[in-house]
């Protein structure tokens, strides 16, 4: 019987499959030029926030590696997506006082994957929440992924002398949204 032929990529140890290269390293090959290219090598990212987690200065340290589509900073340790930035804080501070507390960023950049330790804490939610209202940086209003409405639409609500009804055509919103406008239960930080 013949021995299994291996991918020539030094330590992988997986079939042969085409160029000699396995699947996943021809893949690579194709898309990069390199077989070993477009992979972060494990450990490199812990690696890097213990090279940071000592650091001093006051400007933001921004992560270099993959970021979700909030600009957060992702990381993978012990086969479990998480949170550069807690991990750091986890790092610089110690472990969280609950699992309810969060790693809050007092330069409010976060979403712009912040990792600098002087800029990170253990906060309660509701801390959190009125870091992120002070730096502006929570979806609210216009910001919120879902919104329909601008706040000049909403200036323009609270103003008009129209019915809920005739609005609420004319802006593609529900009643109950104009009425909630006008008794400040919604949009609440627009004058």
């Amino acid at each position: 019987m013949a021995a299994k032929r291996l991918c020539s990529v030094q330590g992988c140890g997986k079939t042969l499959y085409c160029k000699g290269y396995c699947r996943a390293h021809y893949s690579r090959f194709q898309k990069h030029g390199d077989p070993t290219a477009g992979r972060i090598p494990t450990g490199a990212t812990v690696a890097w926030l213990e090279a940071h987690v000592s650091y001093d200065g006051d400007d933001c340290i921004p992560w270099p590696f993959a970021r979700a589509a909030n600009g957060y900073a992702k990381i993978r340790v012990n086969k479990k997506d998480t949170w550069a930035h807690r991990v750091m804080c986890m790092m610089a501070h110690g472990e969280p006082p609950s699992e309810d507390h969060h790693a809050a960023h007092s330069c409010g950049k976060g979403h712009e994957a912040c990792c600098n330790p002087k800029h990170l804490r253990w906060a309660t939610a509701k801390e959190n929440f009125r870091d992120m209202l002070k730096h502006g940086t929570y979806p609210r209003g216009e910001n919120s992924g879902n919104a329909k409405l601008t706040e000049v639409d909403i200036r323009m609500i609270r103003g008009s002398q129209k019915g809920a009804p005739e609005l609420a055509v004319e802006l593609g919103v529900t009643k109950v949204c104009i009425y909630q406008i006008r008794a400040r239960k919604s949009w609440k930080h627009v004058a």
